[in-house]
């Protein structure tokens, strides 16, 4: 996707020692394509929209979820990107607007098909079910059997040189 004179992915390249800037141009982007700005955690209508996704979510089985098309469409899964990489950064430089980004990464993703950041979009998702305390309904979304979840989430930590200690990885298989 052509934005202006750069790509959403050459704005993540450029800026990765940038992170703030990043976030910005990537919310500029996102604009750009018809995206609203994200809204903070503490936004009851966010917080509506996240239950109703989580309903949507626990109404489907995991079959279902993992058997959903295949997105082709070069923009949309451009776009599902550009969020992972924003919600990666927002972790550690504005948490409360992660859910926001989760919520609209798993919009994409069950609207238009599976891409390749969806799992993350599934596990982004279920961080942000866990934490407003539907512990079991945000477990789901990370089990391994859900788009084999953990194993892309093993690779993007790896991608990103984190490197998780295998005893964490083996208890959190263990716990769910």
């Amino acid at each position: 996707m052509r934005v202006g004179l750069i790509t959403a992915a050459e704005v993540i390249g450029i800026q990765r020692n940038r992170p703030v800037e990043s976030i910005e141009n990537s919310f500029a982007i996102l604009a750009q394509c018809g995206d609203d700005a994200p809204r903070s955690i503490g936004d009851e209508s966010l917080r509506t929209d996240i239950e109703r996704m989580n309903y949507v979510l626990q109404s489907m089985p995991d079959d279902m979820i993992c058997s959903m098309q295949e997105n082709n469409d070069a923009n949309m899964n451009t776009r599902v990107s550009l969020y992972a990489n924003l919600a990666y950064k927002l972790q550690y430089f504005q948490p409360w607007l992660l859910g926001s980004v989760s919520l609209r990464m798993v919009e994409l993703t069950v609207k238009t098909g599976l891409s390749a950041k969806s799992p993350l979009a599934f596990a982004h998702f279920g961080g942000v079910v866990v934490t407003a305390g539907r512990i079991n309904d945000g477990c789901r979304l990370g089990e391994s059997r859900t788009c084999e979840i953990s194993i892309c989430i093993l690779s993007f930590y790896t991608h990103n040189n984190v490197q998780p200690s295998l005893h964490n990885r083996e208890a959190g298989t263990q716990t769910g």
